[in-house]
């Protein structure tokens, strides 16, 4: 292209074709060169945004991000943070060579949680120039049913009558009660189905007594005719 610049046009000044010749094929050895380095340095990441899907019933939900370290230099990853105590990273090593591909593992424990969710781990590595990675996991837990309210309160001292929590679940799906694992004590209480509203329970329920401030809780157990099962906690306060 410059050599029918050179030929078509007569009045041209040499000196100035010259300077631009030079300053052109200057800028393509920069881009030839040095563009790739940045482009192969370091972990390179499949993807760093991964939505898991969830079913009913199901514990976990596990991402997987796999790297590869595409530079010329061992990449050591110095620490992983979650955002979140329900999401652990998991990590087989922590230095990978040139070459070499790892996977980091989110693993998300569900619990009671319903509806959209976003975990985020971050990366820290000894990369120079990018140090820090992101790493995304987003989940939509189906929600089984409806507690409201969640939590009651008794003023210490007061009248321990009854209060109640309102429970909405499919018509088709069964309701129970349970004591709840971590070792709180649970309150009185009684599940009445409401007659006039197919799926909707009324759960009524007092504390033994509120002479003294204590926390209580039990949980609400939603099981679909397939046998899954959905457990979620209501609390019971005297403060």
């Amino acid at each position: 292209m410059t050599t029918t610049i050179l030929n078509d046009c007569c009045n041209c000044n040499p000196t100035a074709l010259h300077v631009t010749l030079t300053i052109n094929v200057t800028f393509l050895s920069f881009t030839l060169c040095v563009f790739p380095l940045f482009a192969h340095a370091g972990l390179r990441w499949e993807h760093t945004r991964l939505t898991v899907p969830v079913e009913v019933g199901q514990e976990q939900a596990v991402g997987v991000y796999a790297f590869k370290n595409t530079g010329n230099e061992p990449v050591t990853i110095l620490d992983i943070h979650s955002n979140c105590g329900c999401t652990v990273p998991e990590l087989e090593k922590k230095t990978y060579e040139p070459g070499e591909s790892g996977e980091i593992k989110a693993i998300f424990t569900l619990g009671d949680r319903t509806g959209p969710q976003r975990k985020v781990l971050t990366v820290n590595t000894d990369m120079p120039g990018h140090p820090i990675t992101r790493l995304v996991l987003e989940a939509n837990i189906p929600k089984l049913m409806t507690i409201a309210p969640r939590i009651l309160i008794w003023r210490k001292g007061t009248a321990n009558e009854n209060k109640e929590i309102y429970v909405t679940t499919d018509p088709a799906n069964s309701i129970s009660i349970e004591k709840d694992a971590d070792g709180y004590d649970a309150p009185w209480y009684e599940l009445v189905p409401d007659e006039d509203k197919p799926g909707r329970y009324v759960v009524l329920v007092h504390p033994e007594s509120t002479e003294v401030s204590r926390k209580l809780k039990f949980l609400i157990v939603v099981t679909t005719p397939e046998g899954k099962q959905v457990k979620n906690g209501a609390f019971i306060l005297v403060r």
